[in-house]
This record gives structure tokens, sequence and C-alpha cells, in this order.
């Protein structure tokens, strides 16, 4: 099955079902989970795929979405309705968050996968902060054991060999394709760098070590504070691969 397919098709028919009753809150519920949702998903592996007639199909969609929610004036909250978010969203840029305050609402990431891959098509030349930590903008109710992550790993790849990244943000990056299985050439760092390796160095003292996977060693190495590092640099490597690399600031 064509998961993306699958999502987009979803989402046309609950939303052209939900137009043609009386709104609910059951209703606008399913707004929430079978159309904005499934758009976003649907967003995600279209443009991970290069798929962009499709990503914008998507973004066409959810903009009908919005126009709806303003016409009826529907843009509710409580409970598990989310909708208020969507109120003060600029659907040309989506929305910035933020690691630092919490895991964001779902309705801000589905909205997110749905803009930002937009604006990344629309813009000539895309910048880094519009798309900021997009693993986390992207995808911060993903999970490594989601279905959706590998999608998620190639999109935010495709935005940072345009724009490039802090070496931090591109060391998560290949982290995580390394979980995956494999390796590519890293993308531009904006303040450090990254290297290829194919054995683990041997002075790691003092690392702070813990396995990503069965297979995934990484170790982060910096100056401590209590319980935290401040990480200066990190090393990932594969056994499996027999492969990895070193990525830090400059």
């Amino acid at each position: 099955m064509d998961l993306g397919k699958h999502f987009l098709k979803q989402a046309i028919e609950t939303f052209k079902e939900i137009r043609e009753e009386d709104v609910s809150e059951y209703s606008l519920l399913l707004l929430q989970s079978n159309v904005i949702k499934s758009l976003a998903d649907a967003s995600l592996i279209f443009f991970s795929r290069e798929d962009d007639k499709k990503v914008e199909k998507a973004y066409c969609e959810f903009l009908d979405v919005l126009e709806f929610l303003r016409d009826n004036d529907l843009f509710l909250g409580g409970g598990l309705l989310q909708l208020n978010l969507l109120r003060d969203l600029n659907p040309l840029r989506g929305f910035s968050l933020d690691r630092r305050f919490g895991k964001p609402r779902e309705m801000l990431v589905w909205s997110n996968r749905i803009v930002k891959p937009h604006l990344f098509l629309m813009a000539k030349s895309p910048r880094y902060e519009e798309f900021k930590d997009p693993l986390f903008n992207l995808g911060a109710d993903i999970s490594p054991q989601d279905r959706l992550f590998p999608y998620l790993v190639s999109s935010v790849r495709r935005i940072l060999e345009k724009t490039g990244a802090p070496w931090r943000v591109v060391g998560e990056l290949m982290k995580w394709e390394l979980f995956l299985g494999y390796l590519k050439d890293p993308p531009q760092c904006m303040d450090g760098y990254v290297k290829l390796i194919d054995s683990l160095p041997r002075i790691l003292e003092g690392a702070f070590f813990y396995f990503l996977s069965d297979d995934v060693e990484v170790y982060e190495l910096g100056p401590r504070s209590g319980l935290f590092i401040d990480v200066e640099k990190m090393v990932c490597f594969s056994k499996k691969l027999n492969r990895g690399f070193i990525a830090g600031r400059w």
C-alpha cells in the first residue's frame, strides 16, 4: 500500500463528508485526526520522495480546511480539540517550535508537516532559519519506532542538504540515519564539522555513552556540569556497517 496516497485519499473523503453534514464535536475530532493529521502524514511522505505535486495537493487541501474553519467559526479548543491553535496560523510559514518549551501540541506539529515542505518548495533559496531544528518541528510526535520515522529522516536530509545546519543538528540527522542502517555524506555544517570514520577513535575517555540500538553506539564529549554535558563533540558508530562519524564544534 502507498501510505502517502492512502492518507491523502482518507483526508479528502473525510473532509467531503464533514462538509456535507451538520458539524458536531465528533466531526471536528475527525477533522483533526482523519483530515489534518492525514494531510500532514501524506505531505511528509510525498516530500521525502520528492513527489512535489502531491505535496502541493496536500497543502491546498489544508488551505480549504482553514477556510472551512474560518467561515464557520470553528476554531475551537478544549478536551481533545485543538483547532483553536490554528486561529493565528500563518499558512505560508507555519509555527516556530522550540525544544526548550517541551513537547508541542500535536496540531502545531501536524500543521508544520504541511506548511514547511510547501515553504521549502516555494523558496528560491531556502534558509535554515525557516526550518530551525526540522527533526523537532516536523516530527516531535514521531518516535524512532513509528512507520513514519524513515520519511521524517529523509525529509530532514532533503532540507539540510539545501540549507546547511549547525553541527549538532547535522549530527542528530546522521545519528538517526545510522539507526536506520545507512550512512551518507554530511550536509554542510555552519559552525563545525562532520568526518566519516571506519573505526572508533581510541581516546573516548570521559565520554557519555549510550546504545541507540543493538547496533549503533553514541559517545558525547564535553565538560560536565552536574548531570548535564555541554556537548562539544559526538561520535556515532555502526558495528554492522563498520562505519560512523565524528561531529563537533570548530
